[in-house]
């Protein structure tokens, strides 16, 4: 399927330091979505990749560029929060904070906990479950505020081994993403889709150090070595044999690329007009 009226296919569009499939399409912001009047609020919602505590804070260096270029344009907002489910992010009133914010842009980078906890038992999480909460926050911040544009972000995949069951289920959790998007009228940033490309230009020598259900001794070590030894995201990445992961569920300062420019792009599509 083609993309629709307004849209730019990835042919198109040039990413610094990303290659593409060509078979991919992303979709960036519809020219005719604008937003006349500043300051226009910026809100990044998710887990603790978007958070940046314990993996590369690619949203605050998205914020410092924008506000450098141009500091009465935008207001941006991190709400982001560690170990979030979507479940836990409405429960736990965290919705709430950004329906008070009234935004008019929010971007939604949430599921790798839901994703983590499907392999779990009791099975609290599904992908029904997900995409249904998923739903849900869209349609409270479409019916609770003046928000101009949503933006689903698929699942980063889970690990860097394909032939791993979670990491397969990550591409299936972001196909339904993109459904929900294409439903809802939200836009959507593949940025499963630009990791994976990534991962294939990886070195075949750097093997993970750990498989998934090692999962919490890759996440404790990597936080020993980031908060107490003081190592970077990047040796920590080498030390568990990891591309653009630092542990199994978190990135180092190569996922800014795919993270930060996609943001970055969002955000500097209502500059131009």
């Amino acid at each position: 399927m083609g993309p629709a009226s307004g849209e730019i296919p990835v042919s198109n569009i040039i990413l610094p330091g990303i290659k593409l499939t060509p078979a991919k399409e992303i979709i960036i912001v519809p020219k005719e979505n604008l937003i006349p009047e500043g300051p226009i609020k910026v809100v990044g919602a998710g887990d603790s990749n978007t958070q940046g505590n314990v993996s590369h804070d690619w949203f605050n260096k998205v914020k410092q560029e924008v506000n450098y270029t141009d500091p009465d344009k935008f207001e941006l907002y991190n709400m982001g929060f560690d170990s979030r489910t979507t479940e836990s992010y409405i429960q736990e009133g965290k919705l709430s904070e950004i329906i008070k914010i009234n935004p008019d842009i929010v971007e939604l980078i949430i599921g790798t906990n839901n994703l983590n906890g499907s392999f779990r038992f009791p099975k609290r999480f599904t992908l029904e479950k997900y995409i249904t909460d998923l739903n849900f926050i869209v349609n409270e911040l479409k019916t609770k505020t003046n928000v101009s544009k949503i933006a689903l972000a698929s699942i980063p995949p889970f690990g860097e081994d394909p032939n791993e069951e979670i990491f397969k289920r990550s591409g299936e959790w972001s196909d339904a993403v993109k459904t929900l998007a294409t439903e809802t009228g939200c836009i959507y940033l593949p940025v499963h889709e630009m990791m994976v490309a990534q991962l294939a230009l990886k070195n075949k020598d750097l093997k993970p150090k750990y498989s998934y259900n090692q999962w919490k001794v890759s996440f404790g070590m990597a936080v020993f070595d980031l908060k107490i030894v003081k190592k970077s995201l990047d040796d920590i990445s080498k030390k568990q044999g990891h591309f653009l992961h630092s542990d199994l569920l978190h990135f180092n300062h190569s996922a800014d690329d795919i993270f930060g420019v996609l943001t970055k792009g969002l955000v500097e599509s209502y500059r131009k007009y």
